[in-house]
């Protein structure tokens, strides 16, 4: 018997939607078991190590983000994105600058293609907005939120 080597490459994705309370849990329903971490943070802005206090302030540029790390050979990166787009509806009054604006932060050149080729067949479908104002922003510095906003929905009973 051969064993083949698997080589696992562990992968980043984060997802600005909103508040990311409700962002989280729905990945955690949809992907949970098959994500080797999730969590909520601050990413996209330029204050090293923002806490919410800081972020709700407005002067950071930061997102609120969920964040997650996975393995490719669990989870289809297209698959987060789909999500992405069913469980929110981008306006384009978030704003480059507002903390829930719609945002996909990309770790690569290949990722921000993937992602903008399922937006496009979502816009083809019918399933996204034909000017969709989602951001494609290069991933930057992600900042894990305090330990109070993580799995909020569930320590909370909030659904």
């Amino acid at each position: 018997i051969t064993y083949a080597t698997i080589t696992m490459t562990t992968r980043q994705a984060s997802f600005g939607a909103g508040c990311f309370w409700s962002v989280e849990e729905n990945f955690r329903k949809e992907f949970g078991n098959s994500l080797d971490k999730i969590c909520v943070g601050y990413q996209g802005g330029n204050t090293p190590d923002a806490n919410y206090e800081q972020v709700c302030g407005g002067d950071t540029g930061h997102a609120e983000v969920v964040h997650m790390e996975y393995q490719d050979s669990k989870v289809e990166y297209e698959d987060l994105v789909r999500l992405f787009f069913k469980i929110h509806v981008p306006t384009a009054s978030s704003g480059k600058k507002s903390q829930y604006r719609s945002s996909i932060f990309y770790y690569d050149k290949d990722q921000l293609e993937r992602a903008q080729r399922v937006r496009d067949t979502m816009i083809e479908e019918g399933k996204v907005l034909k000017n969709c104002p989602t951001l494609f922003e290069p991933a930057g510095d992600f900042w894990e939120a305090e330990e109070y906003h993580q799995n909020y929905c569930t320590k909370h009973k909030y659904h």
